[in-house]
């Protein structure tokens, strides 16, 4: 009788479980190569023939608030790293870094992305407006730093799609103007520049009770030589705090009180899952790392 108890009580968490991680429309990508043979071309640069990723590190899925990767090169001083999280002290809006630096014959690429959606809970006919900030230095012959963000409806960008997009390792920039169109986005970039902070700023008109995500991108790179430091942060704000997070929901703790023993087996579950998920990145934004 106890068993049977158990295996139902166990049943039913499992199903909670299940139910709150279905509701997970948030997550991150990330990813970071060293690239050779790679030189300044023309204002820009050119890699290959005979292209080799001597390292490079990714990872990539919805339901997570961080992420971090980095790479270096086995025998040279080219490095690139990223790394992004959810700011649960900021509405859990995304903070998100990036570093690249190479040497003669080598190109460095970094690049990380998060998304989050939100219900605004606030009056009507309110304009919300989303500023990011992207700060940066980059030097040398070919280095560069982007960053780009996005407000999007959830009416066209629905949540399952939008985990199995990040859990492929997708964001949705490659769809903004064919599969939809975001409420508002925008891009910026600078290269050689020194030192700078590049701004955003979105605007939408939203009512109580529409949902909508925040998407955010930001890396750079480094070729023949230079360094693109992008570790002071890109960060964000919005002009309201009358929105909730789906990223601010953990698994209650009542729970995995009620899981017990098998709570541990889907821990170790999921993280065989997300070791498999370790391969390559093929990202359907144009900057891609």
């Amino acid at each position: 009788m106890k068993t049977a108890v158990r295996l139902i009580t166990m049943a039913i968490a499992l199903s909670l479980f299940s139910a709150l991680a279905a509701a997970a429309p948030f997550g991150a990508i990330a990813g970071a190569r060293i690239t050779e043979p790679c030189s300044p071309s023309g204002g820009g640069y050119s890699c290959g023939p005979g292209i080799t990723n001597p390292d490079k590190d990714e990872a990539f899925s919805s339901g997570v608030t961080s992420v971090s990767v980095s790479a270096q090169h086995p025998m040279a001083a080219s490095s690139s790293s990223a790394a992004g999280m959810l700011d649960p002290g900021n509405l859990y809006l995304p903070v998100l870094t990036a570093y690249a630096a190479s040497v003669e014959g080598d190109g460095a690429f970094a690049e990380v992305e998060t998304i989050n959606l939100y219900t605004y809970t606030g009056p009507d006919n309110f304009l919300l407006e989303l500023t990011g900030l992207f700060h940066g230095t980059t030097t040398g012959v070919a280095t560069s730093m982007y960053g780009s963000a996005a407000l999007i409806s959830v009416d066209d960008y629905d949540a399952m799609t939008a985990m199995d997009d990040f859990d492929n390792g997708y964001g949705p920039a490659g769809c903004f103007g064919e599969c939809f169109q975001p409420l508002d986005n925008d891009s910026v970039s600078t290269t050689n520049g020194g030192e700078e902070t590049l701004d955003i700023t979105l605007m939408t008109e939203v009512d109580n009770g529409d949902q909508f995500y925040v998407w955010a991108k930001f890396g750079g790179a480094s070729v023949g030589g230079g360094e693109f430091d992008g570790l002071s942060t890109a960060t964000f704000s919005l002009n309201t705090t009358n929105v909730v997070s789906a990223a601010v929901v953990p698994l209650p703790g009542a729970v995995w009180l009620l899981l017990g023993a098998p709570a541990a087996a889907c821990s170790g579950a999921a993280g065989a899952r997300s070791s498999a998920q370790r391969q390559a990145i093929t990202p359907r934004s144009a900057a891609t790392v």
